[in-house]
């Protein structure tokens, strides 16, 4: 537009000498003058027409460039909005799955807690009070080899683990691997087939020399009506190798975006499923927690018992010095009979396991019911 507008100014430069000269003949020739003047006039408008056309033309490329260029960022937007989305999805499912995993740990360590707890207290009842009614029967010729030396930890059988979710590949790599492996396919398939309608042989030291390959993409450029030396061959087969590859790259970053989507939509399957699993295994170590304080309680309810029958049982060799059951007086018997029957509800329910499967186990819950039973009508007697 700027040598435009130059070319017109000294266009209008010259009308202007000649109108001045034309100012000093005009005494001579007052006709001429006039069509100079008016000649000038004309330029004058003719000019201002141009560079009004001029200036709304660059005004118009201006404005089709500006909207171009809107147009590629709101793709580019449109894209970027994309990827952001998938990434936001698989974020918040992350976000879920660490929640819900947080309150399973929560509660599988409060278990292994408990659990460590109960070990502990059965332990301490084994070492003392249970041996204890054991070398005391054993006095009177009853012996009880059923009872565990140790009571072990519950442990979970199977423990969860976090769900682990995958940001989804761009598949631009791959794309790129496969992109040149295409090309490569390609540029020796186009070799092989150029040596054939050449009736070159198809060896390597067939391609190794420079002739051969002249040959061959002159072949090409013959079957395309195109009279070129050798190197245009050359480039077509280049860029159509290149074609081949960018094409493969393409299609494999766009089935990429095809498979993310998928696999985004399918992990809202796959997070309703591992929350509703975490869900129902939470609602078990709840159960199984109760559960264990119960037998806790139990215990601690043996425990006072037998040691106060310890002490009776105790008090009966000493001063009865029985050498057998027999030998007893008939309460003493009894109560040896009492402390036996408290023996063994006490130590069937230690060595019944508390659960199976990461559940409660039922028959631990029968055993507890009937061992609290036998506590409670033992401690009832005793106020009655």
């Amino acid at each position: 537009m700027a040598d435009k507008t130059e070319k017109l100014d000294e266009k209008l430069e010259q009308k202007e000498v000649l109108v001045e000269d034309n100012k000093k003949d005009l005494s001579q020739n007052d006709d001429v003058a006039k069509k100079s003047i008016d000649s000038l006039e004309e330029a004058k408008e003719e000019i201002k027409e141009v560079i009004k056309e001029e200036v709304a033309s660059e005004v118009e490329n201006v404005d089709n460039k500006e909207t171009v260029k809107e147009l590629n960022l709101n793709q580019d937007s449109l894209s970027s909005n994309n990827k952001d989305e998938l990434k936001a999805k698989v974020d918040e499912i992350k976000q879920d799955a660490q929640a819900i995993y947080n309150e399973y740990t929560t509660y599988t360590d409060k278990f292994e807690e408990s659990s460590a707890e109960l070990a502990t207290q059965e332990n301490e009842i084994l070492q003392k009070s249970v041996n204890k009614t054991m070398e005391l029967l054993k006095e009177l010729g009853i012996d009880k080899s059923d009872i565990k030396d140790a009571i072990n930890e519950v442990k979970l059988d199977n423990k969860e683990e976090l769900l682990r979710v995958k940001y989804p590949s761009k598949g631009r790599f791959k794309g790129f691997i496969l992109g040149i492996l295409a090309s490569g396919a390609t540029l020796l398939g186009l070799g092989a087939y150029g040596a054939k309608l050449s009736d070159l042989p198809l060896s390597l030291s067939t391609f190794m020399q420079k002739s051969n390959l002249d040959t061959i993409v002159s072949k090409y450029l013959a079957m395309a009506n195109l009279d070129k030396p050798a190197l245009y061959g050359y480039i077509g087969v280049g860029a159509l190798s290149l074609l081949v590859g960018f094409i493969v790259y393409k299609i494999v970053t766009f089935m990429q975006k095809l498979k993310n989507e998928r696999y985004v939509n399918s992990l809202d399957t796959t997070r309703e499923e591992y929350k509703n699993r975490l869900k129902n295994k939470i609602e078990d170590l709840k159960e199984l927690l109760e559960h264990l304080d119960k037998i806790k309680l139990v215990n601690q309810k043996y425990d006072v018992i037998l040691q106060e029958q310890n002490a009776k049982i105790n008090r009966m060799i000493f001063i009865e010095k029985p050498t057998s059951l027999e030998e007893l007086h008939n309460k003493s018997k009894q109560e040896v009979e009492k402390t036996i029957l408290i023996l063994d509800e006490l130590v069937k329910l230690m060595n019944t396991p508390v659960s199976k499967d990461d559940k409660i186990n039922p028959e631990s819950v029968t055993n507890l019911e009937n061992a609290s039973n036998v506590i409670e009508d033992f401690i009832k007697k005793l106020y009655s």
